[in-house]
Order: C-alpha cells, then structure tokens, then sequence
C-alpha cells in the first residue's frame, strides 16, 4: 500500500522539499496508520504502529516550528518515539529538542545533518554527523562529554544537561556521554 504527502507551504522558485521514508512490511505486521501533519512552516506525517510513532516533516528550513513536544528548524526532521519516549531522530538543520523538563537534541550555528540514537546502552546516545565545521550545543540528560570518531573533543561551554563544541568539517561517529 502506498502512502503521499502534498506540500502546502510556499516554495522557492517554485521547487518543493520532498522527504521519502520507506517503511518495509510482510504479511506478519500491519501497516501503521499514517495521518497528514500540516502548519504554516512545515508539512508531514506521523505513522502510528502501536506503541511506536514516527514523524516526518518537511519544511524551507528557515523557521522554528513546534510539533507537540519536539521544536525544530531543518529542512528534513524524522524521529520515533516509542511508548511517547524518543528512541531516535535525524535532522537536517540548525536545530531538534524533544521531550518536556530535560530536552534531547541539539542547536548548531549553521546547518548540520545529524542522525541520533537515543537508546542508552550504557554507551550514552550515539549516532553519526555531517558538518561543515560549526558550533553545536547538545542537550541530554546529565551530558558531560562528546566524542567525534571514539576521541573526546574540548568543550567550549558546559551547563546542566548541555554541552557546546566546535564540530570541525566532515563526517564523524558521535557520542555523547
């Protein structure tokens, strides 16, 4: 069964942002239920598959939207929630908070790509990230450390649950501890 999505925010120069997830299946587990997203800054979805939720959304990338508990500015946000807890998120943009009280996510001076999986293993949230060189802040629950490619980075500013470096250009495995 397949599943589209209209945009129904301005575009530039009359291109559209397209944002394609694929969702594999077998005759085994039922199709989530899929419902339209729509805002003045963004469109999406969310698929529903019981105690799993994911959200896709799609926007220009140049404004700050809101959706339930997670903020945003990027031009593609997909994350998945289990059990209303986020499990794992990737943006493309400046920024991603989930949660109420002790956020996880990240804001960046300039555009990044970022994928983050929030499972704590007792390896803290781990993941990979796309940067042109840039400061980010990261907000976690008791963050004290982030590690690019397994190597600890200095710390440029550090406050309860959040940590600021500088990601040099290139792409890393991250984790944070």
């Amino acid at each position: 069964r397949a599943e589209y999505l209209y945009n129904n925010y301005a575009t530039n120069n009359n291109k559209a942002d397209i944002l394609t997830l694929l969702f594999p299946g077998d005759q085994n587990h039922a199709i989530g239920s899929m419902t339209r997203i729509t805002s003045g800054a963004y469109t999406g979805c969310t698929i529903n598959q019981g105690n799993v939720v994911d959200v896709a959304l799609t926007s220009g990338g140049t404004t700050f939207g809101t959706n339930k508990t997670e903020s945003f500015q990027g031009e593609n946000v997909v994350f998945r929630k289990l059990e209303g807890k986020l499990v794992s998120c990737f943006v493309k943009g400046t920024s991603f908070k989930s949660g109420q009280g002790i956020q996880t996510g990240f804001k960046s001076i300039d555009p990044i790509a970022i994928y983050m999986n929030t499972a704590t293993d007792g390896k803290g949230i781990s993941g990979k990230i796309i940067s042109s060189g840039t400061k980010v802040t990261f907000f976690a629950s008791d963050i004290s450390a982030v590690k690019l490619d397994g190597r600890s980075i200095p710390i440029v500013n550090s406050e309860s649950n959040q940590v600021s470096v500088n990601v040099p250009e290139g792409t890393f495995e991250i984790q944070l501890l």
